[in-house]
């Protein structure tokens, strides 16, 4: 008996060339985070995304970049984190974030569906929207601390499903988080703060984003010549791993693609 062809087996199982696996391509949504200290220009990547945008704004921040895109479809939300312990406030302004989050994904998918043009989602900074979301749903003390790792079963199910449900609506998702000093001990075994910085949101964000990229300002010779620069430093790219290590002193979402598919 000879062995059926790929195609063969396809009509076997009832299972059509569409189902197939396929790698990302150009138009597939992506979800990018980008990290780094304030200033640097975090919001203004992801102000590059396709249009139209529906800005989520934790940070308050968001007005100054927005006048470089003053009269493009980019639709700004705000919500202001309250303080530790002001439950009922947390837990109203959370619940109007995960409503308005959910419209916004359902609006971007019938534009895509309707009219072919994809638009994308913007979270900046996922580092408060988790203060917000932990603050709302999960039971905890005044000095912040909960009594079981279990009661983050929920909340993490709830931060998760907003990068997984843009992936699955064909939308666009650009996540920006803060970054913070590193700490290590000296000789006398006291915590000292270093000038070193590493990414400051909850680990999940990491693997839940096609790419992950370090926004810094740092000192680049530039024609013998000792100067301050951007740098975006790329380091995972789960639609092309050859990007990952990359540098570069300019990044936008066209730029970004034109570099995916080149390699």
């Amino acid at each position: 008996m000879n062995k059926p062809t790929d195609s063969e087996i396809r009509d076997i199982l009832g299972e059509s060339d569409e189902s197939l696996l396929k790698a990302w391509s150009p138009g597939d949504p992506l979800a990018i985070l980008a990290w780094g200290p304030a200033g640097v220009g975090k919001t203004h990547l992801g102000m590059t995304f396709p249009k139209p945008i529906f800005a989520f704004d934790f940070d308050l921040n968001m007005n100054e970049t927005m006048r470089q895109f003053q009269g493009q479809n980019i639709f700004k939300r705000t919500f202001m984190v309250p303080p530790l312990g002001e439950w009922l406030r947390a837990k109203e302004l959370a619940d109007r974030f995960l409503k308005e989050y959910y419209e916004a994904l359902t609006k971007l998918e019938r534009l895509g569906k309707s009219t072919g043009v994809y638009g994308s989602v913007m979270l900046d900074s996922v580092t408060q929207l988790w203060d917000l979301l932990r603050y709302a749903y999960v039971p905890m003390d005044a000095d912040g601390r909960t009594k079981s790792a279990w009661n983050y079963g929920g909340v993490n199910n709830k931060y998760q499903a907003l990068f997984m449900e843009a992936k699955n609506r064909g939308v666009n998702l650009f996540a920006a988080a803060r970054s913070k000093n590193v700490w290590t001990e000296n000789e006398k075994g006291n915590r000292v703060k270093t000038t070193l910085q590493e990414i400051d949101c909850k680990d999940e964000t990491l693997f839940l984003s096609s790419v992950v990229t370090e926004v810094a300002v740092e000192d680049r010779y530039v024609k013998g010549k000792l100067e301050r620069q951007r740098v975006y430093k790329i380091r995972k790219c789960s639609a092309n791993g050859n990007l990952t290590g990359l540098e570069s002193g300019k990044l936008d979402y066209p730029t970004l693609i034109e570099l995916i598919e080149s390699m």
